[in-house]
């Protein structure tokens, strides 16, 4: 019985193997993952319904940040990015950090999410004269370097240091810059739930004494009224955080910034409401123009860059220059 199988199958490859070739080929050609990324133009989230916020305020038109979007770098997809001039090819070890992976570097830009998110929240409240309270605020890791010697992990929560407590990350490297290399040190966390305690042997650099991480901060915050930001598990990355706080603010005060217009944007935010410049400015312009906004915002660094672009291709947009929130506050009352 196996032996007539055996001979059927045998039959098949011999007086099908062109098109069984082709089909494996086929399948490596698509699904075949190489270590590369492509970057391309890409398109706007609309931030009206991802704001949740009991107010009665709001907008003619729509405030939306602005992405990338990244393609798997495969056979085929390579081959079409360079026919495609709008098409980056990038390495995956050019956007990850030393000791990660490609997963490692998408969880480290969700954490920048969550950081961004409560950047706009307290910028947004601060700006409008709202009701915040920043209750508490830690050093939470998302990066530990192949150099450094400790037993933290990712996702630790830092309370204090040797006894000392650090509720930023400029409070942590100026404790750590009064020691000596190889000193060891005590750090109280938060993991799981759970307080502990972790280690850390101090390595010395050209830029002084280090752990071998990268923090970002986590807030506890109350606000009144009540708000929920709500982003996509897909959805990554501190760029965001600028037109996330706009629309917070456009809900908490009366007038309405949008006046009717589709407005997309992209840069990061601190809590004060400074605006940083961020990467991938000429895919979002583009993506932009592509969902037909009226106006691009974009950090004061990348605005250059922007606008060269817009005159090269002849963008139908207005681009504008913002380093801080009031300033991007200020431009949409002014336009």
């Amino acid at each position: 019985m196996f032996s007539k199988v055996y001979e059927n199958i045998k039959k098949f490859i011999i007086s099908e193997w062109k098109p069984l070739l082709f089909i494996i080929l086929f399948a490596l050609v698509t699904n075949l993952r190489l270590p590369y990324i492509i970057e391309a133009p890409g398109g706007a989230v609309d931030l009206t319904d991802r704001v949740v916020i009991d107010t009665d305020n709001k907008a003619q038109g729509s405030f939306n940040m602005a992405y990338v979007t990244s393609i798997t770098g495969t056979p085929l997809s390579l081959l079409i990015a360079g026919i495609r001039s709008d098409w980056d090819i990038v390495k995956i070890s050019d956007m990850t950090l030393d000791g990660e992976d490609y997963e490692d570097s998408v969880e480290r830009d969700r954490m920048y999410l969550e950081e961004a998110k409560n950047n706009a929240i307290i910028s947004a409240y601060l700006e409008a004269g709202a009701e915040i309270t920043i209750k508490n605020t830690y050093n939470k890791v998302i990066y530990i370097g192949e150099e450094a010697d400790t037993d933290l992990e990712i996702g630790d929560i830092i309370l204090r240091v040797d006894g000392i407590e650090c509720h930023d990350l400029e409070s942590v490297k100026n404790l750590i810059g009064t020691y000596q290399e190889n000193d060891v040190v005590v750090i109280d966390i938060i993991r799981d739930g759970k307080e502990m305690k972790a280690k850390a042997k101090l390595y010395k650099t050209d830029d002084g004494i280090k752990i071998g991480l990268i923090s970002v901060l986590e807030h506890e915050i109350e606000t009144k009224p009540v708000i929920e930001v709500k982003y996509k598990n897909s959805e990554s990355g501190p760029s965001g955080g600028l037109m996330t706080a706009l629309e917070i603010y456009n809900r908490l005060t009366e007038n309405d910034l949008t006046k009717g217009r589709k407005i997309i944007g992209t840069g990061t935010i601190d809590e004060q409401g400074n605006i940083g410049e961020i990467g991938g400015v000429k895919y979002k312009l583009a993506g932009a123009v592509k969902e037909h906004a009226e106006i691009f915002l974009c950090p004061k660094g990348n605005y250059e860059e922007a606008k060269d672009l817009q005159e090269k291709k002849n963008y139908d947009i207005k681009v504008i220059s913002v380093a801080t929130l009031s300033d991007a506050i200020k431009e949409l009352e002014e336009i």
